[in-house]
This record gives C-alpha cells, sequence and structure tokens, in this order.
C-alpha cells in the first residue's frame, strides 16, 4: 500500500498557522496602538486627567492670588505673583506663560485667572505672530487681525482658546481676521504639528459697552459719547441708577440726543427739568430721533420745557418730551409736567408742526403703558393753508401699536388748519389692520380757544385714515371724558365724516363699569381718576 506524503500537509498547514498568528496579532496590536486603540484611548484619558489636575492646581494658586489683590498691600502683577507661582512649584515663562507640571497654560495676571490651556507643546519663537485689533467707526464690534510667519506648517490657530480655521499659507504668511464684539485681551495662540508653539495679544478697550448714569454729569457724557463720538449703543444699554436733575441757565439747555440705537433704561428714576429750547433742530425732544433698532423704557420726566422754533422753508417740525420722531419702542415712560411746544411762521408747502406729548410724530413703532401730563401746543401764524397737529400723547401714528396709555395735559394749537386730539391728532394705515390703538383714554382738556380757520378737535383721536391713500386704523377699548363734541372726528379720503364712539356721553357711564373696556383696564377705587376706569398698570406702579 502506498504512503501519503504528509510531510508537505504538515507544512503547509503550519504557515498557514503562522500567517493567521499574524494576522491575530497585527489586529491586537492595532486594537491596543492604533488611534483608537484601547492603550491609545488610556494615555488620551490618562493625558487628559494630567492636564485637568494642573489646571485645578494653578486655578487654586490664583484664587488664593485673588484673595491676595484685595488684602496684602504688597501686592502687585510681576514679583508677587511669580514667588507666589515659585513657590507652588510652577514656573512663570515670559509675562503671561505658566508651566505647571509638565503643562502650559496662558494666565491673565490683571484678574488673574486662566485664560487657556497651551498643552505640552515647546515654546517656539520662530513662529511670529503679530496680533492687532479694529473697531467699526459706530463703536460696535471690532476686528482682531492677525499675522503668522513661519517656515514650518502651522497646524492650529486658537483665539482666547477658541479654535479657528487655519487659512492657507500666502507668500510664507497665514493672515486671518475675526469679528468681536465686547472689549478684552485677546490672546492668539498658533502650533506647529509637533506641538511647537508661541503666543501674542492685543488689547480691545475702544467697543461701546453698556453705561451706568448716576447724575447730570454722566447724561452728559452719555449724550458726547453719541452725539460727539457716534456711539450708537447698538445691543447695548444707557442704564438710569438715581434721580438727576438736568436743570441749567438759558445758556446750558439740554442738547438732544441723536442717533442712539440701543436701550435707555429709566429704572422708573425721575429726569428732572428738562429744558430744551432751539432752532437748530428738525425733531426736538430728550432724544431727536429714535431708530427702529431703539427701545426707550422706564423713563419718567418731570419739569418738562420743549419749544421747536425750527425754520427751513417746507420742513416740517417736530415735538415731543421723549423725541421729536420714532421708529423704534417706547414702554413704561411717563411726563409729569411741563410744556412743550412747535412754531412756525413760515410760509410755504407743506409746512406742518406735529406736536405730543410722548412724541411728535411715531411710524412703525411700538408705545405702550405711557403717560403724559404736560401741556402740548402746537402754533403756526402767518401761515396760510398748511396744518398745526397736536395729540396729548403722539402728534401723528402710523404703523404699529398705540396701547395702555393715558392724557391728562392739556392739548392746544393756533394755526390756519388745527387738528387737536386727546390721544392722537392722525392715525393710519398704509395696508389693511397695519396701525392699531388700543386700551387708551382721554381725560386732559382740549383747548377752548382754538385759534384757526379750520379747527378738527376731538376728544380721542381727530383723523383717521387722514388722506385718501390711507387705510383707517383699527381703535378699540377707548374712551375720553372731555367736552369736545366728538371723540373722534373721521377724515375718510378728502370728505370729513364727524363720528361719535364711546365719547363724552358712554364715558360718564362708565363710571364703576370698567369691565365693559376689557381686561386692560380697572375700576378706579383709589379715586386717582375721578372714579373713571384706569389702566390695571397703573395701581401695579
Amino acid at each position: 500500500m502506498e504512503k501519503k506524503n504528509t510531510k508537505g500537509i504538515t507544512l503547509i498547514a503550519l504557515i498557514i498557522t503562522i500567517i493567521v498568528l499574524l494576522i491575530l496579532a497585527g489586529v491586537t496590536i492595532a486594537a491596543l496602538t492604533g488611534e483608537n486603540g484601547v492603550l491609545t484611548k488610556s494615555n488620551t484619558a490618562k493625558e487628559e486627567t494630567e492636564e485637568k489636575n494642573a489646571e485645578e492646581k494653578l486655578q487654586l494658586v490664583l484664587g488664593e492670588l485673588v484673595t491676595d489683590k484685595l488684602t496684602d498691600n504688597t501686592y502687585n502683577e510681576t514679583d508677587y505673583i511669580n514667588k507666589k507661582l515659585t513657590d507652588n512649584e510652577m514656573t512663570p515663562i515670559g509675562n503671561n506663560i505658566v508651566y505647571v507640571d509638565g503643562w502650559q497654560f496662558e494666565i491673565d495676571r490683571s484678574k488673574p485667572k486662566i485664560v487657556q490651556g497651551l498643552g505640552r507643546g515647546e515654546l517656539e519663537e520662530q513662529i511670529k505672530i503679530v496680533a492687532n485689533s479694529t473697531v467699526t467707526s459706530d463703536y460696535v464690534s471690532g476686528t482682531v487681525i492677525i499675522e503668522i510667519i513661519y517656515e514650518g506648517e502651522i497646524e492650529t490657530i486658537k483665539l482666547n482658546g477658541e479654535e479657528i480655521t487655519v487659512p492657507q499659507k500666502q507668500n510664507g504668511k497665514y493672515a486671518v481676521e475675526q469679528q468681536i464684539t465686547n472689549n478684552g485681551n485677546y490672546s492668539v495662540i498658533a502650533k506647529d504639528k509637533n506641538g511647537k508653539f508661541n503666543i501674542a495679544s492685543t488689547q480691545v478697550t475702544d467697543i461701546t459697552e453698556d453705561m451706568e448714569i448716576w447724575n447730570k454729569e454722566d447724561m452728559i457724557a452719555f449724550r458726547k459719547k453719541v452725539n460727539d463720538e457716534g456711539r450708537t449703543f447698538e445691543t447695548k444699554k444707557a442704564i438710569v441708577m438715581a434721580d438727576i436733575n438736568l436743570k441749567g441757565s438759558d445758556t446750558d439747555q439740554w442738547v438732544p440726543i441723536n442717533e442712539f440705537k440701543g436701550t435707555f433704561e429709566g429704572n422708573y428714576h425721575t429726569i428732572n427739568d428738562l429744558y430744551v429750547k432751539s432752532n437748530s433742530y428738525q425733531n426736538l425732544g430728550f432724544f431727536t430721533t429714535i431708530s427702529e433698532k431703539t427701545t426707550i423704557q422706564n423713563v419718567i420726566l418731570d419739569n418738562v420745557t420743549i419749544e421747536n422754533t425750527y425754520e427751513s422753508g417746507t420742513i416740517q417740525s417736530y415735538a415731543g418730551a421723549i423725541a421729536g420722531i420714532s421708529y423704534g419702542t417706547i414702554n413704561n415712560c411717563g411726563v409729569n409736567g411741563g410744556n412743550i411746544i412747535a412754531k412756525k411762521t413760515v410760509n410755504g408747502d407743506d409746512n406742518y408742526v406735529r406736536v405730543g406729548g410722548i412724541l411728535g410724530r411715531g411710524i412703525n413703532n411700538k408705545i405702550s403703558n405711557c403717560y403724559n401730563k404736560a401741556n402740548v401746543k402746537g402754533e403756526m401764524t402767518n401761515v396760510l393753508g398748511n396744518n398745526t397737529i397736536v395729540g396729548g400723547i403722539v402728534g401723528t401714528f402710523s404703523g404699529g401699536t398705540l396701547s395702555n396709555c393715558y392724557n391728562q395735559g392739556k392739548v392746544d394749537a393756533i394755526g390756519y388748519a388745527i387738528f387737536t386730539g386727546g390721544i392722537a391728532s392722525d392715525i393710519s394705515s398704509k395696508s389693511s389692520n397695519e396701525t392699531e390703538v388700543k386700551n387708551c383714554y382721554n381725560v386732559g382738556e382740549i383747548g377752548k380757544n382754538n385759534s384757526g380757520n379750520i379747527i378738527y378737535s376731538a376728544g380721542l383721536i381727530t383723523r383717521n385714515g387722514f388722506s385718501a391713500i390711507n387705510y383707517v386704523a383699527t381703535v378699540t377699548n377707548c374712551y375720553c371724558t372731555t367736552d369736545t363734541e366728538y371723540s373722534f372726528y373721521y377724515w375718510n379720503g378728502s370728505t370729513p365724516n364727524a363720528t361719535s364712539i364711546q365719547g363724552r356721553i358712554e364715558a360718564n357711564i362708565l363710571k364703576g363699569y370698567a369691565n365693559n373696556l376689557g381686561s386692560a383696564f380697572e375700576s378706579d377705587t383709589t379715586g386717582i381718576n375721578n372714579g373713571y376706569p384706569i389702566l390695571k398698570w397703573q395701581l401695579e406702579k
């Protein structure tokens, strides 16, 4: 019987076995040492723990330095801090870098605090970094400009610890521009693939920040920042922190604030003795014009004197305690007393004065929870064929919402054609339901001595839809107690049509029946409005 050749088969099996073992060994090594291998992950976790421990160790020392800064009169940001670091076995390198157990951190000595971790890399002075900054002309934002020169390849760039995209290298340089919105120290770190790095910084101080206003001097400084320096305060706040008296002589009048685009927070403090008498501004008030980006809130004005005598051909004049014109938002503002007047004596087409207790004119804006107790008057002398438009809250209102407001001030006018309304003179919409007036009342006097060839007076609103191209606005839940013949004097197109809605008679019936006006009103149980319904927010304030 012939024997089989088993030696060849055994050799082949052995080779296959060895190959399989090698493959399995390779898989095992990869599983241990690859990018996602067990050993690699373990080493990464270990390094993260070590770095975290080093960071906490440094943070503890910096916390002690914060206390020392307040209690030790020998404290300084150089030698004192360096000694504290070295006493705790940490090594300061240069001005802002500290080595802790082999890890590097950037610190801010002025705070003191950690700015960012820099890893284990080696400081490389051949990486040249130049960091500068600029701010926009309105001081709202800025740009950090970074230029990096290095023969090698930069792998990462961080700005204040945040990684930013590394641009392509051009002419041996990396150029980066990063937008910023806050002041502060901006630190740049650039690293190559071997972890070698360098660091540079630039200080930004000119971006506008929130401003507290404690007195007249602060208020003037705020105005100068806006009017003279061009700071719009967009996205920022000016915050009134105390009652302020602006009283000055006739040569020390208040100059209105112009081009403000932030939030003016009055905190319900009273600004007394606002005195503005000028022929230099078309729009006159505490502000000239309120932009669509502006919010004025919780501002109380007392003893207001506004007199606009602007004369410039066919240009219209506007006056209001808060502003001449507003495209923005006005909430919870009040005028406790004074006189607001706009005058014109120049003949010419389209000559108007528009005056209101809060605003001369509101366009696509929002007015809510506001009141006026000042006298409001418009004068157009020696001017034929033109209009004097006066309202207790606003002269003309078109676009937006006028809600939860009341007027107690006298409304008066002189001119060729005069229009006086307890809340507003003219309201209109350019499209259906664009403008709404709701939850408002007037108990102020409508002047009986109005002098003019054409006189239209109403307890609430004189004209709704005041030209043929305008729609009427929506008016709901409003009343007046005046003895004018009409509460509303509607002007639909060019045809006057006197209509009484919720007028004098209805107002008398309303005593004790605030619910007839909806949920915004409350019965006058305190007697602040002669028993007539008041707005709920009046009790809340």
